[in-house]
């Protein structure tokens, strides 16, 4: 067992219990018999009933803000984030129709969704949906494709010229 007299120690050193041993806080006698502080009972009762700071109460009050808000949107998100997985695996099998609808769905949640967008105009088109595709594609004027997007965002834009040039050859009526 270690000495209560070495540094490191977690014993606290014993208190001096002579006849002049007076609270430090403030100056009363007697010592408090269950604390090993030196201090009355009165003054170890308002030690131990300290109140918690205010930056403590604030702190777990945003953090139980924070949680609440963090719950009531998760399923939100969460649901979204299904949809999208679900149309990746349609448009993957070749049913872009379903894509198209699991795609619409998750972008209800994350209608501000670049990559979501892209993926949604890529499977209308392939479904046959030219003027659904032309319309995620106009939403997404001015936004910065992602790097790894950008080889089917080219094809869909030459897919688009080829439509227009084919149009416009077509003689007129």
């Amino acid at each position: 067992m270690a000495d209560v007299s070495e540094p490191g120690s977690s014993v606290p050193p014993p208190l001096p219990l002579g006849e002049n041993a007076v609270c430090k806080l403030c100056g009363g006698q007697p010592l408090s018999a269950v604390s090993q502080l030196p201090v009355c009972e009165p003054c170890r009762q308002k030690l131990i009933r300290r109140p918690l700071p205010l930056w403590i109460k604030t702190a777990a009050a945003l953090i139980a803000i924070l949680l609440v808000v963090a719950f009531v949107r998760f399923p939100a998100a969460l649901w979204a984030g299904i949809h999208y997985e679900r149309g990746q695996r349609f448009e993957r099998a070749g049913k872009n129709d379903l894509a198209v609808m699991e795609y619409e769905e998750a972008s209800r949640r994350y209608h501000t969704s670049t990559e979501l967008h892209l993926r949604l105009a890529i499977a209308a088109f392939k479904a046959g949906d030219i003027k659904k595709s032309a319309q995620e594609l106009d939403s997404l004027s001015g936004r910065e494709v992602p790097k790894d997007m950008a080889t089917e965002a080219r094809w869909l834009e030459n897919q688009f010229e080829k439509l227009t040039k084919a149009q416009k050859n077509q003689p007129h009526e």
